[in-house]
Formats: structure tokens, sequence, C-alpha cells
């Protein structure tokens, strides 16, 4: 059967698909705290920015977004990569019959 008939695999890159759509939303996050600590010097382009606490929170919601989306991307991956090639989790390819 070839890979892009499968649905199985279709649904898997419609789930990895969404996890990325999520991590988006935190790496700008994290990207906009990096840049406020870092980079703006008090001087940044939103005053919300020059604010240390917020900066803070921002990089930990972020950090947990993409820690969660890693923990659901991770295993997607290797389920995707799995069937792809047409292994099985109880027969590894590299095993002589």
């Amino acid at each position: 059967m070839d890979t892009k008939d499968n649905p199985e695999l279709k649904a898997i890159q419609r789930k990895m698909v969404q996890s990325q759509i999520i991590s988006a939303p935190a790496m700008i996050l994290i990207g906009l705290a990096i840049y406020g600590l870092f980079g703006a010097d008090g001087q940044a382009f939103h005053p919300l920015l020059d604010d240390v606490t917020t900066l803070y929170v921002m990089l930990v919601i972020g950090a947990v977004i993409e820690l969660w989306q890693l923990s659901v991307f991770l295993p997607l991956a290797r389920k995707h990569a799995m069937i792809a090639r047409g292994m099985t989790p109880e027969r590894p390819s590299n095993i002589d019959p």
C-alpha cells in the first residue's frame, strides 16, 4: 500500500500539524521574552516587554507549551516513521528471521 493512501498515516500527519500549530504561539512567547530580557535594554517596542516579571511568565508559559507539544509530537513522529517503514513495535526491521 502506498504511504500516501494510508488513512492511519494521514491521521497521524494531521495530529502532527495540529501540535505544530499550537507550538507557534509558544515560540512567539519565548522569542518575545528573550528579546525583552536580553535585547530591549528598557526600550522595547511595547511597554509590556519592559516588565521583567511579565517576561519571565511569558518564558515559562512558552516553555511549558513547548514541552507539552514535544510530548505529543515525538511519539506521533515515531509512530509515523514505523508505519511508513512497515515496521511493527514487536519486530524491528534490523533483526534477522
